[in-house]
This record gives structure tokens, C-alpha cells and sequence, in this order.
């Protein structure tokens, strides 16, 4: 029986799942969305997979014809060819609509070099970035570029910081939380997070590149500043600490006394889309939408 695995969000997801059949030994088949036209439910380069025995992860369209192109990967596999499929205005498959009206023209990969799909993986566990040619190698300047996953990183204490690390996770996003309170701790190693104890005045051996978004979420604010300076000096896309405006104002003012080296304007505060959220689960919410906002494609 089929069986739709839904993954997260990043192609990381759907790569690993190839490669875990793989090393079952099962046949995989490599769908990639090679060009669109009008509106569409997902870019030029969203990759699927989809196993010997029909089970797929990853999506074209939102669940309107990829079932079908679940067929079509196994009947190339079948075949041991590469095939294009087209669904749209210039689809031989008018049966078959897309309800956005527009066009997708997708490339069928049977059996890609289990090699090559590893190698994916490795390169964005390795939080590299991912460059594929059309004819699914893996090199520099390839035609399709994917960034790594986006990971947040946030410290505090208490529920918002408990509620916003559950919120993150139920979305798939690689969260990392610090926290001085065991409580906080215990309470976010029962749902499996990636939890740490923080010490006051210390910083953390933390890697905080480019897809990487920092956030603090202290009521007693001595404890963000030195995780705050350790964020600007970084290459975090995104740095922000909860607050008031005047918190905020008397945070930079600690900050630029600090050091005259970093860019305080790259702190955001108040953060989140929505202002004054005082419910821990809205501002979760609010933040999160804020750096989704903020962080770009993955591809």
C-alpha cells in the first residue's frame, strides 16, 4: 500500500529518506521540478523521491497530482530511463489539473547513484551548500542550489522559552535551546528537544553561520548580553531578544558600551510580526513567523 511520508520542509528531509532506502536496498526514483509557468505550489529545483514499492516524500504540488507522479517515477524505473513529465496548458494529461492554473514540467531520475544522494546529505548535515547540474551531479556552479536547513537558536527561561522550542520542533526546524533552569532543561529533554544548560556569563561553543537565527528570551536581561554579543559577531542571518521598546533601547546602550565593534543595529527588538504579545504561545508564534520571514528560500 502507497504511503506518503511527509517531511518536514528542507530538501534535506527528502534526500535522507532516499538515502535511508537506499541502504535497505531499495531502487529509488529522483523527481526534480525543472521549470514552471504561472502560479505554482513549490519552485524550479523542489526535489521528491519516491521508493520501489510507492511509498514518496516530498511534493509537487500540495497533493493534486502527485500521486500520479508517483506512477509515472515507477513506471521509468520500470523502464530504467529518464523521463520529463509535463502537467499544465501544454500537458498531455488534461484529466489531470493543477487548481492554481499554472504549469510544471518535472524530470525523472530512475535509480540515481546512491553515492551521489549520500553525498547530498553529508554536504547539508555538513551545513554546506548543495549544488546539483541538471543531470543530478553533484558540483560547483551546478545549475540548482540549495542552502542548509535553517536553525534557530534560542536561550532563555521559563514557557516562553519552553513553548517557542516546541513550536520550532512541531515545525521541523533544527532548534538548539540554552536554559540556567534544570526545570526548563528536564521539562524539554521530555519531548526530545536539543537542550542545554547555560551558566550565567559564559557563551556557548555554539556555530552560528548564515542560516542561522539567534534568539533571547530573558526577563533578567544580564544574561543575553554576552550571548548577544556572541550573535552579532557572528554570521546569524537573524538576532533578536525579547522586550519592551525601552528594554531594547537600554540593551543597545549596554551593548555599544560593550563594544564599539558590533553592529547593534542588526538586533531586532521587539520582536516578532505581531507586536506586544504578552501569551508564550503567540509570541512563538509571532517570532517564528519573523524569522521564516527574514530568512529567504532554501532554494
Amino acid at each position: 500500500m502507497q504511503s506518503v511520508l511527509l517531511p518536514r520542509y528542507h530538501p534535506l528531509d527528502i534526500f535522507s529518506f532516499g538515502r535511508d532506502r537506499q541502504a535497505k536496498g531499495e531502487y529509488i526514483v529522483l523527481i526534480i521540478v525543472e521549470s514552471v509557468s504561472g502560479a505554482s505550489v513549490r519552485p524550479v529545483g523542489t526535489p521528491m523521491i519516491v521508493s520501489e514499492v510507492g511509498d514518496y516524500a516530498g511534493y509537487v504540488s500540495n497533493g493534486c497530482v502527485d500521486a500520479d507522479i508517483a506512477g509515472h517515477a515507477l513506471e521509468a524505473l520500470e523502464a530504467g530511463e529518464m523521463r520529463r513529465v509535463i502537467y499544465g496548458p501544454d500537458s498531455p494529461y488534461m484529466d489531470i489539473k493543477l487548481p492554481c492554473g499554472g504549469g510544471v514540467s518535472l524530470v525523472i531520475y530512475p535509480n540515481p547513484n546512491a553515492n551521489l544522494i549520500a553525498n547530498i546529505c553529508a554536504r547539508f548535515e555538513a551545513r554546506e551548500v548543495v549544488s546539483l547540474s541538471c543531470g543530478t551531479e553533484l558540483k560547483r556552479g551546478g545549475d540548482l542550489r540549495y542552502a542548509p536547513p535553517l536553525r534557530v537558536v534560542v536561550s532563555g527561561r521559563g514557557e516562553n522559552l519552553v513553548m517557542f522550542t516546541r513550536a520550532a520542533s512541531s515545525l521541523g526546524i533544527d532548534v538548539q535551546a540554552y536554559s540556567p533552569d534544570s526545570s526548563d532543561v528536564t521539562a524539554l529533554r521530555k519531548i526530545g528537544a536539543d537542550v542545554h544548560s547555560l551558566t550565567f556569563g559564559t557563551t556557548p561553543d555554539w556555530s552560528l553561520d548564515s542560516r542561522t537565527a539567534v534568539v533571547t528570551l530573558f526577563h533578567d536581561h544580564d544574561y543575553e548580553l554576552p550571548l548577544l554579543v556572541s550573535a552579532l559577531a557572528s554570521e546569524a542571518f537573524y538576532v533578536g531578544a525579547m522586550g519592551s521598546r525601552q528594554t531594547h533601547e537600554n540593551r543597545l546602550a549596554a551593548l555599544a558600551g560593550i563594544s564599539k565593534d558590533l553592529d547593534i543595529s542588526r538586533l531586532r527588538g521587539p520582536i516578532g510580526l505581531v507586536p506586544s504579545m504578552r501569551d508564550a504561545g503567540r509570541l512563538a508564534i509571532s517570532v517564528l513567523a519573523e524569522i521564516i520571514d527574514s530568512e529567504g528560500a532554501p532554494f
